[in-house]
């Protein structure tokens, strides 16, 4: 390799395997890998396990794909291995897998890293092929509050571990770009410091059930560095990595959000993989969509990788079909809605029946309990308009209500405490 300035890997058909059993020198010289696709990656691969299987002084390999690839036989050995990776022959961008804890088996491990032009506009288009989003887990994320991507830095790399039984633990730095052809510089809204290494768990789909350990970010002329500050234990190691602004981790990640009818009430119920700096979730509900009312407020985990489970009883849901939404608020009172749910009533016979004609409101009630009712009439902006107590008994029940209101949608409620019939109106 020595003098030359340019080799080209670059085969379609089937991987392609370059042996170096002794040492892969490169002095001057840029190996450039290409054409490599998911069903046919292409390697260069290092048969030396010593972390002395590649030598470098100058040059670098270039690989700019996800499946241009470096495939190193490391195997039990441990120490810190240095991949010379190299962007467009102008940009020195090593990635550094330093083994403190060797893996078992004779296996290998597949480097490759690649800048994502486009990142902002489209990441879908060059993500990882086992990442499936890229979710926030803070509602401070631009342009949208499902997309965090302008808080990642402009490139992925793809460390994957093969042939172990156990896979090793490594210490990892990543090398980026911070001028020129930046890839933190605006539309992303990184703080540079703030940088962390993230790797994406393609069982849970999720970036956010594991944020450490945290990153030492370093930056020198027109590269920065992100090194972890503890070695990565197998269980949280997966293939595919990026550095994330640490004010917008990827991301709080909901598990599940439901609410099952019990006895005319409502259990709610929803579980987290991963919380950072919540202090409480709010559940709200809501017949139309436009207007919603709290049913409750439930402290957070803060920040926590493991799963938790939550659970709030509304005691008075909505007759029919109505929604309810949960959203979740950091200590910073950054607040983000994260779903809602479709709710139907189980009040079985249980109904209203209203409508408005000759200046009067029209109420049917169909209850299976008795009792003192509340009806209120309130406008669009659920402002009370008018309100009486009734006395219902079990069965069908009649009302007939004024309505010398001007013309308009309004709502009409009935309550006992624990029921509640709602009814939009069109006077």
């Amino acid at each position: 390799m020595k003098r030359s300035r340019l080799i080209l890997i670059s085969f379609l058909l089937a991987p392609v395997i370059l042996f170096a059993q002794a040492q892969f020198v490169l002095t001057g010289a840029y190996v450039n890998i290409s054409g490599g696709i998911k069903t046919k990656p292409i390697y260069l691969v290092i048969g030396n396990g010593a972390n002395t299987g590649i030598k470098y002084t100058s040059g670098g390999i270039i690989s700019e794909s996800e499946f241009n690839m470096i495939w190193w036989s490391i195997g039990t050995n441990t120490g810190s291995y240095t991949v010379p990776f190299q962007y467009s022959n102008t940009r020195y961008i090593p990635l550094t897998y330093n083994v403190s804890v060797a893996g078992t088996g004779s296996g290998a491990v597949r480097f490759s890293t690649w800048h994502t032009v486009a990142d902002n506009a489209s990441p879908a288009t060059q993500l990882p092929s086992d990442v499936t989003n890229m979710d926030p887990a803070t509602g401070t994320s631009s342009p949208s509050a499902t997309d965090d991507s302008y808080y990642v830095v402009d490139r992925f790399w793809a460390i994957d571990p093969t042939g172990y039984t156990t896979i090793p633990s490594p210490i990892l730095t990543f090398s980026y770009i911070n001028s020129g052809t930046s890839e933190i510089a605006a539309p992303n809204l990184i703080t540079e410091s703030n940088l962390i290494a993230q790797r994406f768990n393609s069982t849970a789909g999720t970036w956010g059930d594991y944020f450490g350990p945290s990153g030492t970010d370093v930056a020198v002329g027109g590269t920065g560095t992100v090194t972890t500050t503890s070695a990565i234990a197998p269980s949280n190691f997966f293939r595919s990595w990026t550095l994330t602004d640490k004010a917008a981790p990827l991301p709080i990640q909901l598990l599940s959000f439901t609410a099952q009818c019990n006895n005319g009430l409502a259990n709610i119920e929803w579980s987290t993989a991963t919380e950072t700096n919540n202090n409480y979730f709010t559940i709200q509900k809501t017949e139309d969509g436009l207007h919603y009312v709290t049913v409750g407020i439930v402290k957070g985990a803060g920040t926590s990788s493991v799963q938790h489970n939550y659970s709030l009883i509304d005691n008075a849901p909505y007759s029919g079909t109505s929604y309810y939404s949960i959203s979740q608020t950091d200590y910073d009172g950054t607040t983000t809605q994260k779903g809602s749910i479709v709710y139907q009533s189980c009040a079985g016979n249980d109904f209203i029946n209203a409508f408005a004609a000759n200046g009067f409101i029209n109420a049917d009630i169909q209850t299976s309990s008795g009792g003192t009712y509340t009806i209120t009439l309130m406008n669009m902006l659920g402002q009370t308009l008018f309100q009486q107590t009734k006395q219902v008994s079990a069965g069908l029940n009649t009302f007939k209500l004024p309505a010398s209101f001007s013309p308009g949608i309004y709502i009409l409620r009935i309550s006992n405490g624990v029921k509640v019939f709602t009814r939009k109106l069109e006077l």
